[in-house]
């Protein structure tokens, strides 16, 4: 019974995204470009038959979800300006791009099925913890509010990180969580997302002990040592996070440098 409780939760969440990006063109995120995402691989591909090119040679930002759906280059700015058969390409898209996304959330473990739900996000903005290691990871799908950074605003770099990996519930072999990004979304920007409450998570994730047990070096025994100490704490978490499926990269700026 719990369990067909749980999927019906998700299932609604799925529903609610579909037909947010169904009824909708993000002109905010018709320009970001990746390495087979741009206008030209696009125009290239259609001397090709799309169902002969796996997916993951797709373009996976928002212009290769358009693309997908049947909607070339140059790009509609409005839902409007489609005609009835597009519509209904973008609508068979939508309920596959939906369920790939939601199915992915809730396998994650990360967040709270109850009371989550898909929403157009504008007007605000909004934060995200990264890893420097990892330039990429800079527009990553994870984001919070600014409340929340206002709530560890004032407060000694070194402990705002450690406030911040406890609010948002990020287990310390998942990122070193040394930077904060912001984006900045003004009425003219709308982007689609999956608004939940974070999960509580160990402070190193399940099975990250089997990382350093052979290794005998310095930085592994200091780790091992770490990892036992903490085998008890969890992160709090049960704070609101924003999944965003594509990210604007154009309005995202490093804002703040952690220890």
């Amino acid at each position: 019974m719990l369990g067909s409780t749980l999927e019906a939760m998700w299932s609604s969440v799925e529903s609610g995204l579909a037909e947010i990006l169904s009824s909708n063109i993000f002109s905010v995120l018709l320009h970001e470009k990746s390495e087979q995402g741009d206008v030209p691989f696009l125009r290239r591909a259609l001397k090709e038959k799309l169902d002969q090119i796996p997916r993951s040679q797709l373009p996976q930002n928002y212009p290769g979800f358009l693309f997908k759906a049947g909607i070339l280059p140059e790009f509609p700015s409005k839902i409007e300006h489609l005609i009835p058969a597009q519509r209904e390409r973008l609508a068979e898209a939508a309920r596959l791009e939906a369920r790939l996304l939601v199915g992915g959330l809730a396998a994650s473990g990360g967040v709270r099925e109850k009371r989550a739900f898909a929403a157009v996000i504008s007007a605000r903005s909004l934060y995200r913890l990264w890893d420097s290691r990892y330039p990429s990871s800079e527009t990553g799908a994870w984001w919070f509010s600014e409340g929340i950074y206002e709530m560890v605003t004032g407060i000694a770099p070194k402990d705002q990180q450690e406030a911040l990996r406890n609010l948002l519930a990020v287990s310390r072999d998942w990122s070193n969580i040394d930077r904060v990004s912001v984006m900045h979304l003004d009425s003219q920007h709308e982007i689609p997302a999956v608004v939940a409450m974070g999960l509580a998570q160990p402070f190193y994730s399940t099975g990250m002990w089997t990382k350093f047990l052979a290794d005998d070096s310095d930085a592994a025994k200091r780790q091992r040592k770490d990892y036992y100490a903490k085998l008890g704490t969890r992160l709090e978490g049960g704070k609101t996070q924003f999944y965003v499926a594509w990210t604007p990269k154009h309005l995202v700026q490093t804002h703040s440098i952690l220890p």
